[in-house]
């Protein structure tokens, strides 16, 4: 019963992943059935998740100066990928320790919560 929380998270993170990828698919082809440019389309996709994607690379970059891991470069800005991804951002940090690591990684997740939690 401990674990019953844990076992629903985990159990709706799969849908959650495929559902945001969906979703990122079709705003994306909206955008681009109306502008006919995917330089547009790219531009217009990246406004539109800009304060989330500052606010989750500035986590990660805040959670890493807390625990003093040097960090390398920053980028908030979109950038597509040799293969056609696009990457909204990034954080380069150094590589620590396994407890360190992980509290970088979920340092979006808690400074996306505390905000939701402010806003509402």
């Amino acid at each position: 019963m401990l674990l019953s929380g844990l076992f629903w998270f985990v159990l709706m993170l799969l849908p959650l992943v495929f559902l945001q990828r969906l979703l990122h698919r079709e705003i994306q082809a909206v955008f681009l059935i109306t502008s006919r440019n995917s330089q547009l389309t790219v531009g217009l996709f990246s406004i539109l998740f800009f304060p989330g994607v500052f606010l989750h690379e500035l986590s990660h970059f805040l959670m890493a100066k807390l625990l003093r891991v040097r960090t390398g470069r920053f980028s908030i800005i979109p950038a597509t990928l040799p293969n056609g991804q696009l990457q909204m951002g990034y954080v380069e940090t150094e590589r620590t320790d396994f407890f360190r690591d992980s509290l970088i990684g979920l340092a979006p997740l808690i400074a996306g919560s505390l905000f939701i939690a402010y806003v509402g």
